[in-house]
């Protein structure tokens, strides 16, 4: 199962009672809210579209942070940052239950990520399959993210693809000061649990 499921009591119960060990993909989540931002800009029926739209990028993106889910009744960064902290905390009590993965470790060197996986799973395929895998998922990934993200966002089923660029490290030709100094307020303690960053002086 993909999922995007947040931890809490009833989730963790839930996976133990069936013996599920969850592998968690975790990103820089500078990078995740650009690339959400974007995601929103590309659907003007999402609901945050109406407030953010007719707003520059830098403007746009820091209002996307801060503005309140009529759903969930937080602000974005904080769901995401939340989401991050409470899972990796989960997985430094329980190492053996979880699997924490980067992002930008699965795209420097996906087929030693994959082997990872597979270890974690006690699912045993030599080198060459592993290979085979990797090479049939990147061709597969790259006839489906054809377009740009609105044209990705109207496909159906597992067709369907929410992947915009995927550059690791992108905010940092993106970031304002003021993006900085947000992120370091709301969501810098987050930056160094995950360990992309040492401190608050980037």
């Amino acid at each position: 199962l993909k999922l995007h499921t947040h931890y809490s009591l009833e989730n963790i119960a839930t996976i133990e009672r069936v013996g599920v060990r969850p592998i968690i993909i975790i990103r820089d989540l500078r990078d995740m809210m650009i690339s959400r931002y974007y995601h929103t800009m590309s659907d003007p029926g999402h609901w945050m579209y109406s407030t953010i739209g007719h707003l520059t990028p830098e403007q746009g993106f820091l209002r996307s942070l801060y503005d309140i889910d009529e759903l969930e009744g937080i602000d974005p960064i904080d769901y995401f940052a939340q989401w991050i902290d409470d899972w990796i905390s989960y997985s430094k009590a329980h190492p053996e239950a979880v699997l924490i993965i980067k992002y930008e470790e699965m795209k420097h060197d996906v087929h030693a990520t994959l082997k990872r996986l597979l270890a974690f799973t006690d699912i045993n395929i030599g080198n060459e399959a592993v290979a085979q895998i990797v090479t049939d998922q990147e061709k597969t990934y790259r006839d489906i993210n054809r377009g740009n993200l609105t044209q990705k966002l109207k496909q159906r089923g597992r067709l369907r693809s929410t992947f915009r660029k995927g550059q690791a490290g992108g905010w940092k030709s993106f970031f304002t000061e003021e993006h900085k100094e947000a992120f370091k307020k709301r969501a810098g303690n987050t930056l160094i649990t995950s360990g992309y960053e040492k401190d608050l002086s980037w």
